[in-house]
């Protein structure tokens, strides 16, 4: 994981009204403003990212690899850790909930 990509992915959601906690590598990330709309897109857009109400963001630097299935395979226990039980176990601590959205951004 780096570093620099992890604090750019930072400065986007501070600058679109999120508050933001870090913790393990993660963002741990709840929108300030109130929306009524639901985010429900596989992938989401700059322009939509203020649907999003709460979530975790896992961020992979990808900028010198093919995104391909062998790369996946390799790196997936980094890819795919934001799904272990106890990190779920402490999202929900943070969240006081079990619904938000988990989101990799690479």
């Amino acid at each position: 994981m780096s570093i620099p990509a992890l604090e750019i992915v930072k400065e986007f959601f501070i600058v679109n009204n999120f508050y933001i906690s870090v913790m393990d590598n993660f963002l741990f990330v709840k929108n300030i403003k109130e929306n009524s709309k639901e985010l429900e897109e596989f992938i989401i857009e700059k322009e939509k990212v203020r649907y999003l109400k709460e979530g975790i963001i896992k961020v992979c630097a990808w900028h010198t690899l093919k995104f391909t299935p062998s790369v996946i395979k390799k790196f997936s226990s980094e890819i795919f850790d934001i799904t272990d039980e106890n990190f779920y176990k402490k999202a929900k601590n943070f969240f006081k909930k079990n619904e938000f959205k988990k989101i990799l951004i690479i």
